[in-house]
């Protein structure tokens, strides 16, 4: 009560911290569970939830129209660096695309080539227990970059749930788009068009817990994302498919303290046709499949960490083989009256495959002289990668 016998309102405020962890070492950033599942999100990618952190730079493409349907990885700039100069890893497995990674931004009907991009995979934060970014101070046994690292660790089998089903979705229909202009703009019938889509996500995670320390888990995404465009005059549905299936076992009663096995099948697929042109749907794919099993063994002498995986990507387009530019005649008229050919076909079949096999070991040593404790790294790595 006050001096005058009139009740106080006392209004208490409490308050989460919802952020990234920032860890003992300079130039890391720590990406938690508690992060992961609460960040904002719209295709839910790993990429995606980088986005704001310091030294981190998303495309402007991002906030475009067009970003609502692409279900791609979204590309991030690190410390201003290139996207295609991080490295990305995923249980000690870098997961980088080396087939054209700079050409993210073409046109999925180019001509002599298919989009490539930074990532061989297309992953869900739904795969992943935590991920550490490096804009500096990068550890010795990350290479093949000159920007900077993300490490994502998968989760185990028996942090999985035993059962769990999940759905989000958005379209179109649910949404209101408003119209902003200046105060002298006149605004004509293409300065705002609006998409027409649908987008949905299914999950699904399995677990079981086998006896003596030993776990077998299942984790699925499903992404799929429908656009209409109008071509020739109506509108025509394209659609794109991204998957991530993670089968995983994991034990700690083995040779190894801790050793993990685990598959990924991660495939996309991108069904779509070129603008105003007849008979000419074409499919791209992406995406692959990698088999990665890591151990962990202390030594007495030394912590040992060994990484060996294989991994299998395609970049590649099925389409009509040939492209005809005919005069806009009777009997070729389908084209806009105003324009002077009528397009019919597409740009032919392209395809390219990365295929690479990996070996990594990792040997930690913690010594102690001159009254100080000092710890040594040293390891070896083996690659053998083809692009065909």
């Amino acid at each position: 009560l006050n001096n005058d016998g009139t009740p106080v309102e006392v209004i208490e405020v409490t308050g989460r911290y919802f952020g990234p962890e920032v860890l003992e070492a300079q130039g890391r950033i720590f990406l938690s569970q508690d992060f992961i599942e609460n960040a904002p999100i719209g295709n839910g990618d790993i990429t995606e939830l980088l986005k704001g952190l310091p030294g981190i730079q998303s495309s402007e493409a991002d906030n475009s129209l067009s970003s609502l349907t692409d279900i791609r990885s979204r590309e991030v700039s690190i410390s201003g660096g290139k996207a295609y100069q991080n490295g990305f890893f995923i249980d000690g497995m870098n997961v980088n695309s080396r087939i054209d990674p700079g050409s993210s931004s073409v046109a999925t009907s180019s001509q002599n080539s298919v989009a490539g991009h930074t990532n061989e995979f297309f992953l869900n934060k739904d795969l992943v227990e935590s991920i550490t970014v490096y804009d500096s101070n990068i550890p010795v046994e990350y290479g093949e970059f000159v920007g900077g690292v993300v490490e994502s660790q998968s989760k185990d089998a028996w942090d999985l749930p035993s059962v769990k089903l999940g759905y989000r979705g958005t379209s179109s229909d649910w949404v209101e788009f408003h119209d902003i202009y200046g105060d002298n703009a006149e605004p004509s019938e293409s300065t705002f068009e609006k998409p027409v889509y649908d987008k949905h996500q299914y999950k699904l995670q399995l677990a079981k817990k086998l006896e003596n320390g030993r776990g077998i888990g299942l984790n699925v995404n499903h992404t799929q994302s429908t656009q209409s465009i109008e071509s020739l005059g109506v509108l025509e549905d394209t659609d794109s498919t991204n998957s991530n299936f993670m089968l995983k076992y994991d034990s700690e009663l083995d040779w190894f303290d801790h050793l993990s096995v685990s598959a990924l099948y991660a495939p996309f697929e991108d069904h779509d046709i070129l603008n105003d042109t007849l008979n000419s749907d074409y499919t791209t794919k992406g995406g692959g499949y990698a088999l990665n099993a890591v151990g962990h063994r202390n030594l007495g002498w030394a912590d040992w960490k060994i990484t060996a995986n294989t991994r299998y990507c395609e970049n590649s387009r099925t389409a009509p083989q040939d492209h005809f530019s005919w005069a806009n005649v009777p009997g070729k008229d389908w084209a806009d009256p105003w324009a002077t050919v009528s397009k019919e076909g597409a740009y032919g079949d392209l395809d390219t495959q990365q295929i690479t096999y990996s070996l990594n070991n990792k040997l930690d040593f913690d010594a102690n002289f001159w009254e100080l404790d000092h710890q040594f790294s040293m390891g070896l790595q083996l690659e053998s990668q083809q692009i065909l």
